[in-house]
Order: structure tokens, then sequence, then C-alpha cells
């Protein structure tokens, strides 16, 4: 391999990693201030949010080649996510994060019964449903 190609593919690596970086980063300062993390928290939620968004981009192409595999990984890195913030969220914390979920599980309940009556097939649905956060 030539340096030059070496070299293009770092930069391309470090560039991915420099967008995930600043993803993770605007993902948790929302965060912080929908939660009022501590420093320690925000550390934390950032190394969260960094394994999310490498899981995701790892299993992105699964989208176009096999969907059902895709939803299923979606849907364990969402889990994982939750669970791993759950697991350093003070009580009060998980209350207000426990409210954001019933908000979303209601609003995925009337996407997936509206998408029902329209016909859509079962993996459309959830793959629509990935999409609410």
């Amino acid at each position: 391999m030539s340096c030059l190609m070496a070299l293009f593919l770092v930069s391309s690596f470090a560039q991915k990693n420099d967008s995930e970086d600043r993803t993770a980063e605007a993902i948790t300062k929302l965060l912080v201030e929908k939660y009022d993390l501590t420093a320690s928290q925000e550390t934390k939620v950032l190394k969260i949010q960094q394994r999310k968004i490498k899981n995701q981009n790892e299993f992105a192409q699964l989208e176009t080649t096999d969907i059902e595999k895709y939803v299923q990984k979606v849907s364990s890195n969402q889990r994982q996510t939750l669970h791993a913030m759950r697991m350093i969220f003070s009580k009060e914390q998980i209350v207000l994060l426990d409210e954001e979920r019933m908000r979303v599980r209601k609003e995925k309940a009337a996407i997936s019964y509206k998408m029902q009556k329209e016909g859509a097939s079962a993996i459309d649905i959830r793959k629509a449903l990935l999409d609410i956060k």
C-alpha cells in the first residue's frame, strides 16, 4: 500500500471518529440539560453515547442488506444505551427518563396503529418506530 493511500485511510478514519465524537458530544449536551447531569454523569453519558454511535455505524450497512437483522441490532443498541443510562442516573433522573419513555411509547403506539391500518408490513412498522426517540 502506498504511503498516500495509507494517509488517506488514516485521514478518513480520523474524520469519521471526529464526526462520531461531535455527534456524541451534542447528544450528551442535550441530555445534560434535560436531566441536569453532574460532571461525573456527563463523562459517563458521553462514553455511552460514543459507544452507541460506534455500534450504529458498525451495523448501518445491514439496513440495505438484512433489514430484519438491522432492526434487531438497532433495538438492542437502544435498550443497552437506556439500561446504561439508568445505571448512572439518580432516582429523580430515572423518573424523568421514565416519563420520557412513556411519551415515546405512546407516540410509537399511535404510529404503529396508523401504519397497521394503512397495511404496512410488520418489518416496515418496526423500522419506522426506530426513528422515534
